[in-house]
């Protein structure tokens, strides 16, 4: 079980190649404020790279959170957050989306510039 603590965060909609489906509701969260309640000993770990080191549930696979070090940042899914009202920011990694949206929110190319993107706003 995951808690986190404050509404510190920030919401985002994720392109497919992490998600699996044509779109992902994330939040971003000070890593302070996100606990492992229960169950601290089944979550593995995996990571392409030192950016991003997703948590996953060694019992049934599932993907619970992604640690991103050099952000100081938590991804948490929005789905495992039952009492989150998602109100997302922006999208990111849009230049892969499958599944275009016209809901007036930023496209991000890649991510923000503050994250080590190219802060490009493709044309929608």
């Amino acid at each position: 079980m995951i808690s986190v603590s404050s509404q510190n965060r920030i919401e985002f909609y994720r392109a497919r190649h992490i998600a699996f489906g044509p779109v992902n509701a994330f939040t971003l969260w000070p890593p302070d404020e996100v606990k492992v309640t229960k169950g601290a000993d089944n979550i593995g770990v995996y990571h392409r790279t030192e950016r991003s080191l997703r948590k996953w549930c060694k019992i049934c696979g599932g993907h619970l959170f992604t640690d991103h070090p050099l952000w100081k940042l938590t991804d948490v899914s929005a789905a495992i957050i039952p009492s989150l009202l998602f109100k997302p920011a922006l999208h990111v990694n849009y230049q892969e989306t499958v599944l275009p949206m016209k809901d007036g929110l930023p496209k991000q190319k890649d991510v923000p510039e503050e994250m080590g993107g190219s802060g490009v706003l493709p044309k929608n």
